[in-house]
């Protein structure tokens, strides 16, 4: 995947969100298949292997968010690359050994001069994502535009959906204990919970696409 630097200023960080799906798996019956998708990044996209460093391995399925420090700044007008690589390995006979096969959605990439201000999740940047966090995405929870960290957009991109409810989630760690936010602290989603407010948010931008002017429901 090449990205193109068009902000028009150097970068220096790339907050990176897709989803991984397993959508095949059978025992590794041979021994050669390795856990997870890997990561790679470039600035050359060269074919040596020297011309790639590895980010990270994902080991399981889920909405995943990266942060990517360069090394240098990208310029305006410049290139970079990923790579997400199976770990499909070989055979002793030299033959693929396609165990798990992995697949990814939704891949956004935006570029940055700054890191994400606190783990995903963490809208109020107290160092845990708990239900003083829930809170705030749960107000703000189909917004579909102008949103901020703040409110739980957490991946960029101005809205708060199910993409941000998922990356609170994967890093939900419980009530931090504090009477904040008139009380909330405490009041942990239960699991199905997080069902519910999904299913909300669709509820939610059905109905506002199907007004019309004034707020008049269209037919």
């Amino acid at each position: 995947m090449k990205v193109l630097n068009g902000t028009g200023e150097p970068v220096s960080f790339l907050h990176l969100y897709y989803d991984l799906a397993m959508a095949w798996n059978s025992p590794d019956d041979d021994g050669s298949e390795l856990p997870g998708c890997t990561l790679f990044w470039s600035t050359t996209g060269g074919a040596a292997a020297a011309d790639w460093a590895m980010l990270g391995r994902d080991t399981a399925a889920g909405a995943k968010a990266w942060d990517i420090a360069l090394p240098a700044a990208l310029e305006p007008g410049a290139d970079l690359y990923l790579r997400w690589a199976d770990d499909n390995a070989l055979t002793p006979a030299g033959e693929a050994a396609a165990e798990d096969v992995w697949s990814l959605d939704n891949v956004r990439v935006v570029m940055a001069n700054a890191p994400d201000p606190a783990m995903r999740g963490d809208a109020d940047a107290d160092g845990d994502v708990d239900a003083v966090d829930y809170l705030a995405l749960k107000l703000h929870l189909g917004t579909a535009s102008g949103a901020t960290w703040q409110e739980g957009d957490f991946d960029h991109d101005q809205d708060v959906d199910r993409t941000d409810l998922l990356l609170l989630e994967s890093n939900f760690s419980g009530a931090s204990g504090r009477a904040e936010a008139g009380g909330a602290a405490g009041n942990v989603p239960e699991p199905a919970t997080w069902t519910l407010l999904a299913l909300g948010a669709v509820a939610l931008g059905r109905r506002r696409r199907s007004k019309g002017p004034l707020g008049r429901h269209s037919s």
